[in-house]
């Protein structure tokens, strides 16, 4: 599946869930992640991740995995990813490490997401050491409609990137 997205940064988050909420955005998801993060074996820009989803609406647990890979990240971030649900956490490492996926990170984050006009809008909080700013992310299925949404939120084209987090945690001085 091809994904458009953009992180914004810098903006009054609690303001912009005010927004929404006037805006009858539909609350989708809120859960805690628990990410488990490989390098690809072969240097692609990209990643494969296993994810542990504490959903606190529906009381669930789930885990998934995921590769994402990165091919544009000029006004917004394309990727294609393709994620599934897996059964067994262990037997995922296992499989992995038989590939020669071996290098991994975990990550922990909180996550809210709302869905307004067919476009994914999340609130993530990462553990302080991981990153200590909360932001948003915004995943539209076309710029077309990423470009609406950030006109309907009234967010600055300024406060928006398409860098991901390592590089945000680099322009920052914070690696």
């Amino acid at each position: 599946m091809k994904e458009i997205e953009v992180k914004v940064l810098n903006v009054d988050l609690e303001k912009i869930k005010e927004k929404l909420k006037s805006l009858n955005a539909e609350k989708v998801k809120e859960e805690n992640q628990k990410n488990y993060f490989f390098s690809l074996p072969n240097g692609e820009n990209g990643y494969v991740r296993i994810r542990i989803i504490e959903d606190l609406i529906d009381r669930k647990e789930k885990i998934t995995l995921c590769i994402k890979k990165i091919f544009k990240t000029d006004f917004a971030r394309q990727n294609i990813e393709h994620e599934f649900e897996v059964s067994d956490f262990n037997e995922c490492i296992n499989f992995l490490n038989e590939l020669g996926i071996n290098d991994f990170k975990r990550e922990d984050k909180h996550r809210e997401s709302y869905i307004l006009n067919g476009t994914l809008i999340e609130f993530d909080t990462w553990d302080k050491i991981v990153f200590p700013i909360p932001y948003m992310e915004i995943e539209a299925p076309s710029i077309e409609a990423l470009e609406d949404i950030l006109k309907i939120l009234d967010i600055p084209k300024d406060k928006i990137t398409s860098k991901g987090l390592l590089e945000i945690k680099r322009d920052m001085g914070l690696i």
